[in-house]
């Protein structure tokens, strides 16, 4: 063989110039453009499947194969939301291949925008004629491998109903109306194979008057024992929250606290019009914790597109603080990024440590921390503004003690004030720094920063000298000590961090903020924002995902409202999962301490400021408390390998017993870790044959949405009126034989008053996309000649019908591009802001209620400012009391794998064959002292005694003290156990199961008596994913 002079880049792009003029839906590299000369001669295509298009190389003229349609629409291939190009046999209708979406920003940087012709989309992914850009419409592993996935043999195509005992895999087919009629009628269900309880069904429990407990009217009535979990954010969510609020109920649940954790808390951190995501852009500095760009984290693509392109220009710099290196846009070869090891859980140590060396060294925007309201922070230049100046009230004997001083507390007053919604406004004071006198918040520019003394008698101090007391409990070296990073580093961070005025952006997500002391890690990063200014700013933190409403009262359809909806909500009514209510104010405290008991205590602990929580409401359901779950609908949901500690059998025992759960039907495409544990199973429609209008995925700051569509005929079964099977035909149907108002004949009216059915997704989701299309200004109407490329001409008239004549080919337009996204400039406001700068965006300083909320075991509060807490218990006592850390020295984390999708595409062979398992991975120096190798078994032993066991990788990227898992590995289903349809039985695949799933402790304060209880954090109630306490021992 001769010489190699070719270097990497020239290979690389010389082979994407090759490839790319016979379009296969293959992705290329990251790499310039390239031109292709006129005189080169391209081979004929051989076997394989047949090409999209041909790109002329000397013209770029695109000449598209008749027998291949391509459809743009959404990816479900994780969380990310991005898009794909699903590449169909016109004849057939058969998915041939998946790509990326180049208008999609998900999968294209920069997209193509929504007016550029589907024939430009086809010359954009070849290098023809000068044309193609950096990685244009890619999709990643998972979107192929989700494919690989809902093809399998497993799928679930017709309704199932249990034919042996929960759990025990035992199934057969049954009809539709036999099972609408079956789920809503209820009686003796299982009568046939000798079970014979009485099971109430939908329309028994369809109840809104009649209080589920008479002796506690506040947990709401009958039909709030209907528990619906959800999983995924892929758009289709609004749909079942629809039914939750006609049906009565407030248990319905998506996977926030799983996957967000404390950053879902969001009423705790700040007051404001969207969650803040950074801006990789125009940064010229970011810090994330617990994400990857370009690794782990939601959306990967999008964040390594927009990330490497202004590091390799030296234009930005990023510092990664995670336990694990993970890989993606941090490498020896990409300069300005450099990860920084942490130790499990200490993330708040770490935002602590930072802020006390910003304010020690005077690098905080004072200036702008100062500023009490939005109109006095955009006189001065900025975008959003904090509490950091507004009074405290600090002394113990006031009965406000603890809240921000009122206007009455200060004797001031107060003008009534408005919001846009015409809700009074809270009249907050602070001293104004021009007259050193106190002044309400909204009739000052400036406060004074650093105050401490009296106003009105009454001992106050401001939030921003409370911050600097809570992080200042601990010295530089001792956050050193906690976090694992030293002091010249965490110093060279903060230093970093104030240097770049408001260019700086600052991410947390995932295991960061999943722990049990998890809200300081989102605390923290609202305080270091704080601290520079840079919210709302271009190159700081910007919006999320900003959008014209969809799938709601938007532009021509009004999809929020029901005529007729029960008045079920948190004044009369609370959510299984205890979260949003005090447990001082619920009637079951009120009615022991009548009864004689000082100071009860729970039987699971109460959350007064946290989102709705499915982890805790699994615990709910297994423990009954505060009620029952009557009914449970699980869909498209594994709740039970997503909540750390819950795959165990304790939990499972009860989960599967019908006296705990009396009626359960999952809607899924396979047979699950939770559906395997139904009683019936409603067969769902996969990502290439559902609607769904979700966002990008985090890290996206642009203005739209994906649209997810039915590019192919759903496998499940046809009904009798032609719809096909799926989510929402169940609960469509469900809902007209309950009569539930908003369902049916006149459910939707549009914006002119006309009313629409609602029977299908179809007449939802299209709707929506309607919504889309008329956002801001309306789309163009498609062009018959595009209509006919991709075969919008004949799709079923279902979906014609379901929106007017004028919209449909404007919805035609959108449906083709896979959603709407603006050009990015749209975001940009004026003097570097966001252009949604005059909107209220208050970062709290000090956070009210947090402060304020008590602990339901110990009575205990904690400050309402940015600190560091080492691990607790639900009783805030900390865990290294209770257990040793000299017998268990090691704490966790988990990380997204490349090859599952968090709990799904085990079933993929493609995916199992890339990776068939996980590891336990070690740090090197704790393997060596450990005397463990690479490839050694190894066991892993929380305090309680669980055991898991798994393959150990020793490695220098992993943090000492802590070992890492990738979760999604280690199922007990999903093709893992033997799975009897009508008599035929399909034997469990073991491959399915391979990996270690680590089993994380119970709370051993909660659980006793029977009760099972998990850790988790005291203010957001998510899980404590990331953390623990374990020992490593070789197996």
């Amino acid at each position: 063989m001769g010489d190699m002079n070719m270097d990497r880049r020239t290979f690389v792009e010389a082979m994407g110039a090759l490839g790319a003029l016979s379009l296969a839906g293959a992705s290329l590299g990251a790499h310039p453009t390239v031109a292709v000369a006129a005189e080169t001669a391209f081979p004929e295509p051989g076997t394989g499947k047949p090409i999209e298009a041909r790109i002329d190389p000397k013209t770029g003229d695109v000449t598209v194969n008749e027998d291949v349609i391509v459809r743009y629409s959404g990816c479900v291939g994780c969380y990310s939301s991005c898009g794909n190009r699903v590449k169909l046999d016109r004849a057939t209708g058969r998915v041939l291949g998946v790509g990326g979406n180049p208008y999609n920003p998900a999968c294209a940087y920069p997209y193509l925008n929504h007016e550029e012709p589907l024939e430009e989309a086809y010359r954009s992914m070849s290098y023809a004629n000068g044309k193609g850009n950096m990685l244009h419409g890619t999709v990643c592993g998972r979107g192929n491998g989700t494919l690989d996935a809902v093809s399998q043999p497993d799928r679930i195509t017709v309704p199932l109903k249990r034919a042996g005992k929960r759990g025990e895999g035992k199934w057969k087919p049954i009809g539709w109306d036999q099972l609408i009629k079956e789920v809503t009628e209820g009686g003796k269900l299982f009568a046939d194979i000798g079970e014979d309880r009485d099971i109430e069904g939908f329309k028994a429990l369809c109840d809104t008057s009649t209080p589920m407990n008479p002796e506690q009217p506040d947990l709401g009535p009958v039909s709030n024992q209907l528990v619906m979990l959800g999983g995924r954010a892929d758009g289709r969510g609004a749909f079942s929250s629809r039914f939750a609020a006609s049906f009565g109920t407030l248990n319905q649940y998506g996977h926030v606290s799983s996957c967000a954790g404390a950053n879902g808390a969001g009423s705790l951190l700040q007051e404001s019009v969207n969650t803040m995501m950074p801006d990789p852009e125009e940064a010229e500095y970011a810090l994330w914790f617990g994400g990857f760009p370009g690794a782990s984290g939601i959306n990967f693509q999008s964040s390594a597109k927009r990330t490497t392109k202004n590091l390799a220009a030296g234009k930005l710099k990023i510092d990664v603080i995670d336990p694990t290196l993970a890989n993606g846009a941090v490498t020896p070869t990409m300069p300005g990024i450099n990860w920084v090891p942490i130790k499990p859980a200490t993330n708040g140590a770490f935002a602590s440590a930072l802020t006390r060396s910003i304010i020690d060294g005077n690098r905080h925007n004072a200036r702008f921390l100062a500023f009490p309201n939005q109109e006095a922070a955009v006189a001065g230049g900025y975008a959003s503004h904090t509490n950091a100046s507004y009074l405290v009230i600090v002394d113990e004997e006031h009965p406000n003690y603890r809240k921000l001083m009122r206007a009455a507390d200060a004797g001031i007053e107060a003008p009534e004030v408005k919001d846009k919604a015409g809700k009074p406004v809270e009249q907050y004071v602070v001293v104004d720094e021009s007259t050193g006198e106190p002044a309400l918040h909204s009739q000052c520019s400036q406060g004074v920063l650093e105050y401490e003394g009296e106003v009105n008698g009454v001992k106050v101090r401001t939030g921003f000298l409370l911050l600097k007391e809570t992080v200042s409990a601990y010295t530089m070296d001792e956050y050193a000590d906690i976090t694992g990073i030293s002091v010249d580093e965490l110093e060279r961070i903060a230093k970093e961090y104030t240097s770049h005025g408001v260019k700086t952006s600052i991410w947390a997500n995932g295991g960061s903020c999943i722990a049990v002391n998890g809200l300081d890690a989102s605390m923290g990063t609202v305080v270091l924002r704080a601290l520079i200014g840079s919210n709302q700013m271009t190159g700081g933190n910007v919006p999320y995902s900003m959008t014209p409403v969809a799938m709601g009262n938007g532009a021509r359809y009004k999809l929020n409202d029901i005529e007729g909806k029960p008045d079920v909500s948190a004044k009369n009514a609370t959510a299984i999962a205890r979260t949003g209510k005090a447990w001082e104010g619920m009637a079951e405290y009120a009615n022991r301490v009548a009864a004689g008991e000082k100071a009860p205590k729970p039987t699971l602990p109460w959350y007064p400021n946290a989102p709705l929580s499915d982890a805790q409401t699994l615990m709910s359901i297994v423990n009954r408390y505060p009620y029952q779950a009557k009914i449970l609908t699980t869909w498209m949901n594994n709740v039970l390998q997503a909540t750390p500690g819950a795959m165990r059998d304790e939990v499972i025992d009860r989960f599967k017993d019908p006296a705990y759960v009396p009626l359960h039907i999952a809607c899924d495409l396979v047979i699950g870790e939770g559906t395997q544990y139904a009683d019936y199973v409603v067969p769902d429609v996969s990502q290439y044959e559902s609607f769904g209008i979700p966002q990008v995925g985090t890290a996206f700051t642009g203005y739209g949405s994906t649209v997810r569509w039915q590019v192919k005929e759903p496998e499940s079964i046809q009904l009798d009126d032609g719809r096909h099977a799926s989510w929402e035909a169940f609960l469509a149907d469900v809902a007209k034989a309950c009569e539930l108002p908003g369902w049916g004949e006149g459910a939707i009216k549009d914006v002119d008053g006309k009313a629409w059915p609602l029977d299908d997704a179809v007449d939802y989701y299209l709707k929506a996309v309607a919504n889309l299309a008329y956002g801001e200004t309306p789309v163009e109407d498609i062009s018959p000649e595009e209509a006919r490329l991709q075969g919008l001409d004949e799709l079923p008239p279902a979906f014609a019908d379901a929106v007017s004549a004028e919209e449909w080919p404007k919805v035609q337009s959108v449906l083709s591009r896979g959603g709407r996204y603006w050009p990015m400039s749209f975001i940009f406001g004026d003097d570097g802001r966001s252009r949604w700068y005059e909107d209220n965006y208050r970062a709290f300083v000090y956070s009210e209620k947090r402060a304020l909320a008590k602990n339901c075991y110990s009575g205990e509060r904690l400050p309402g400012t940015l600190h560091y807490r080492p691990q607790t218990f639900s009783d805030l006592s900390p865990m290294t009391e209770r257990f040793s850390t000299d017998e268990f020295p090691f704490t966790a984390s988990e990380h997204k794998p490349r090859f599952r999708s968090v709990s799904m595409l085990a079933n993929s062979p493609i995916m199992r064959d890339l990776c068939d398992h996980n590891y336990i991975e070690i740090n090197e120096e704790d393997a060596a002292a450990l005397g463990i190798a690479d490839g050694d078994a190894v066991k892993i032993t929380n305090p309680i005694g669980d055991v898991s066991t798994g393959e150990a990788m020793v490695r220098a990227g992993q943090v000492k003290g802590a070992f890492s898992s990738s979760f999604g590995y280690g199922h007990r289903a999903y093709g893992a156990q033997d799975v009897e349809v009508d008599g035929t039985l399909t034997k469990g695949n073991p491959a399915i199961a391979a990996g270690v799933y680590v089993t994380t402790m119970l709370d051993p304060t909660v659980t006793t008596d029977g009760v099972l209880g998990i850790i988790a954090d005291n203010d957001a109630s998510c899980p404590g994913r990331s953390g623990g306490m374990f020992k490593i021992e070789k197996a």
